[in-house]
């Protein structure tokens, strides 16, 4: 008996229920379970370079910093290594505050500021500031990061093997005093697990804005409308050497309070995502495209096509006057919710929170991606808003 266009749909909604939860769910833990399991049995061979330390110039990205840039100034300063060997440049796009003043109060002690009258996104100065350091190592944070003191060390220190391209540094996030976002924080913490997996495998295929790290002589040639803690890892991986995650690089990091804002800025990662895939996606090795389309690619389809296939089933079973599909595709639903505010229960989080968060997940995705189909590109980049109260504590 040939299948109706209601049990085809059905069918595919199923598929990519079952998709959803091996990308979410199982394949990090997948990873996980791999790299311990495999882990000492076949080490990566590592090429040694000499032992000492390498130049390091620190890329600090700020736009309308001012509560905040002082203490960053300051963390910089204070971190652990070798002097001489450290440049510090303030990259401030397009501010219209005091952040330039700042800035310029500390180049008696050797802080650099490289700036733009408009906002042209950061990739643009981080050109400019390349031209003007022969450092080996070029790091990257963000005004709203606060670093560990050893930070910088711990990523030099991952460089010296000579088959390390792409460092990723362990953001560790958290909510603002006063406030708790926990499903934000619960989605960054596996967000991390997953990389410290994936490292194993030399293959963390996105690094993160707040603390990277990338060898000079790697270093792409940076596009305005793509990610460059997106481009980096990749450009790295696609010439054949490995990207990994640090975990006694630390910086802290406090997660956004407005989820308005933070689905904003969700959209705004997945353009520029999708943005590097479309250019970079040739160029990339076999292991990276499998890393790559369960990471990333599935996540960012499903939810368009799910909304899609739901919407048609919908509108079918409605024509065809097939209430108990409609019935049971309710139940499904609701089946589903619950689960989500029965896992939050079992780990003190709240439940309508991680559900809140999966729903602006889902949001973000679909509105990333039919922009980006309907050709919208994002070249500036804006800073999440948070209290900033890790910085403006004393550090």
């Amino acid at each position: 008996m040939p299948f109706d266009s209601i049990s085809l749909l059905a069918i595919a909604l199923s598929c990519l229920v079952c998709l959803g939860a091996f990308v979410y769910v199982g394949y990090p833990k997948l990873i996980i379970f791999a790299s311990k399991r495999t882990r000492g049995r076949n080490p990566p061979q590592f090429k040694q370079n000499e032992s000492r330390e390498p130049s390091v110039v620190l890329f600090v990205s700020a736009r309308n910093e001012e509560r905040v840039l002082n203490k960053k100034i300051q963390n910089c300063l204070d971190l652990h290594y070798p002097a001489g060997l450290l440049e510090i440049f303030i990259l401030s796009d397009g501010s219209t505050d005091k952040t330039n003043e700042i800035a310029r109060a500390y180049q008696a002690r050797g802080v650099k500021l490289i700036s733009s009258a408009t906002w042209n996104g950061k990739n643009s100065l981080i050109r400019i500031a390349m031209t003007q350091t022969s450092a080996e190592l070029v790091v990257f944070t963000d005004a709203n990061a606060r670093l560990d003191r050893l930070a910088v060390s711990s990523l030099a220190k991952e460089m010296h093997s000579t088959n390390i391209g792409c460092v990723t540094g362990n953001v560790l996030h958290s909510s603002a005093p006063g406030h708790s976002n926990h499903a934000v924080v619960d989605y960054w913490n596996m967000e991390t697990r997953t990389k410290l997996a994936e490292s194993h495998f030399g293959c963390v295929i996105a690094s993160n804005g707040a603390l990277m790290a990338c060898r000079r002589s790697l270093l792409p040639v940076l596009n305005d409308d793509m990610a460059n803690d997106f481009q980096i890892p990749l450009h790295v991986l696609s010439l054949g050497k490995m990207s990994v995650f640090c975990e006694t690089a630390v910086a802290y990091e406090e997660v956004v309070q407005d989820m308005l804002e933070e689905r904003k800025r969700k959209v705004r990662i997945i353009i520029r995502g999708l943005t590097c895939v479309q250019k970079m996606g040739r160029k990339l090795r076999l292991k990276t495209l499998v890393h790559l389309f369960f990471r990333k690619i599935c996540r960012w389809m499903m939810p368009p096509l799910a909304a899609v296939i739901w919407i048609s089933l919908m509108g079918e079973a409605l024509l065809s006057k097939r209430w108990s599909l409609l019935i049971s595709t309710s139940l499904i639903t609701a089946i589903c919710a619950l689960t989500v505010l029965a896992k939050s229960r079992k780990t003190n989080t709240s439940g309508k929170g991680r559900l809140q968060y999966l729903i602006l997940i889902a949001q973000a995705t679909c509105l990333a991606v039919i922009q980006f189909m309907l050709g919208r590109r994002v070249s500036t980049w804006k800073s999440p808003t948070t209290d900033r109260g890790l910085l403006e504590q004393d550090l």
